[in-house]
């Protein structure tokens, strides 16, 4: 419950910033950004999170709709997308769908 709420107090104040990168890198720097939470590791939970989001001319992240297969997984990929200022111009302005996906190994 501690590391739980610890998680969820850093993911709101803490805010992820993407420099600028390759279009192919973007996915990427997401991806490493957004790992497996603890909470569901220590849950057994998996699950796919299907997300688009719009990164508007500011470098700010607007999700515009999800779908996924675990409710808390949703709610964590929407957090911590929501942190995240992107600073490449070529990113901005421009709708985003990624797949994230959580199983154990």
């Amino acid at each position: 419950m501690r590391t739980l709420l610890l998680t969820i107090l850093l993911t709101i104040f803490c805010t992820g910033y993407v420099s600028a990168f390759s279009p192919d890198s973007f996915s990427e720097i997401l991806k490493k950004e957004i790992q497996y939470p603890e909470f569901a590791k220590k849950n057994n939970i998996e699950g796919v999170v299907l997300v688009s989001f719009f990164v508007d001319d500011g470098g700010f992240v607007n999700i515009e709709q999800t779908n996924a297969s675990n409710e808390d997984l949703r709610n964590y990929v929407v957090d911590r997308l929501k942190n995240f200022i992107v600073s490449d111009n070529n990113k901005m302005n421009i709708t985003h769908y990624m797949r994230f996906e959580f199983k154990l190994v």
